[in-house]
């Protein structure tokens, strides 16, 4: 990987907290928001396709 950046996703909320990627070929950006008094937006979730894919992740097994 070379830590560049490759795309960029603007959503219209002022605090985006976390995102993640899904579905089954990792396209689907989705994006958590904190809720903000000021900002009728906040406090969802946006999700869109994206054209790069994310990575697949493993889960965690203790008793491995």
């Amino acid at each position: 990987m070379s830590g560049r950046l490759i795309a960029e996703y603007p959503i219209p909320v002022r605090n985006p907290t976390m995102p993640t990627f899904g579905g089954a070929d990792l396209r689907t950006l989705c994006v958590t928001t904190a809720h903000d008094k000021a900002d009728a937006n906040g406090g969802g979730l946006y999700a869109m396709r994206v054209e790069t894919p994310g990575l697949p992740t493993t889960v965690f097994n203790p008793d491995a």
